[in-house]
């Protein structure tokens, strides 16, 4: 799992940012993120689009199957390392089984 959530897939927030735009975070994040997960992929990879609303939109493709909650666990893993926030933070409020989910941050 820890080839996974590597520094080379997922960099530091910041660079995030500055890969749609920005040149520094925001005075707060988000407290809620769209994700669209897709599971099961070859490759896992991230890739995040900031709305003129604010609200921060991920498209990201993880290894872990749609079982048993593998594929949950490995879309809140990665987030949080792309946020650098610790996964306890994270919530998925919505789309549980669904490949569209909301995450709070709390």
């Amino acid at each position: 799992m820890d080839s996974f959530i590597s520094k080379a897939r997922f960099p530091s927030a910041l660079s995030s940012y500055r890969e749609i735009g920005l040149n520094s975070l925001p005075p707060s994040l988000p407290t809620r993120l769209f994700v669209k997960v897709t599971p099961k992929a070859k490759i896992s990879k991230i890739q995040k689009t900031l709305h003129p609303d604010g609200s921060l939109h991920y498209t990201l493709a993880v290894h872990a199957a749609p079982e048993d909650g593998k594929a949950n666990k490995a879309v809140i893993e990665a987030i949080a390392k792309d946020l650098n926030i610790p996964k306890s933070r994270l919530e998925i409020t919505h789309g549980l089984t669904s490949r569209e989910k909301i995450l709070k941050i709390n």
